[in-house]
């Protein structure tokens, strides 16, 4: 099952994303990935514009409520959300904790490193979010 990790949490986002594109300054666009057939690489889950401002949005899933492993957000993926941003894009990673149901949400920077003793990303404060709503608008900013 961990080929669909991070799948529910795409599908809820795209929900909210699908209620705020009603609005006339937001737009979104689901890339599509290898599970729906496509053999492009891309560059995140998601990208959507707000009011002028564009963002990179990938969705990750871990069911520790402190760390994800590496294994949940691959190098090259980090690497080509990080170019992104380097060319002057905002480049965000959602984590749903699915055991504590809590979120984050997290720039791409912070998975730049990779301490391969440690085999996972840990997080010294607790999940800041309690709902996706709540990260959504906070992403909306």
């Amino acid at each position: 099952m961990a080929a669909n990790r991070g799948k529910t949490l795409e599908k809820n986002f795209k929900s909210l994303c699908d209620a705020e594109s009603v609005r006339a300054g937001f737009s979104y666009h689901r890339f599509p990935d290898a599970m729906s057939g496509s053999f492009t690489v891309a560059p995140a889950d998601f990208l959507i514009e707000n009011s002028g401002v564009t963002k990179l949005v990938e969705c990750k899933e871990t069911q520790y409520p402190s760390r994800m492993p590496y294994q949940n957000f691959r190098a090259d993926q980090v690497a080509r959300m990080k170019k992104w941003k380097q060319a002057g894009m905002q480049s965000k990673v959602i984590i749903h904790h699915t055991k504590e149901g809590g979120y984050r949400l997290v720039d791409v920077d912070f998975f730049v490193e990779r301490d391969l003793s440690k085999g996972s990303w840990f997080f010294t404060e607790p999940a800041q979010f309690k709902t996706l709503q709540e990260v959504f608008i906070e992403l909306l900013k």
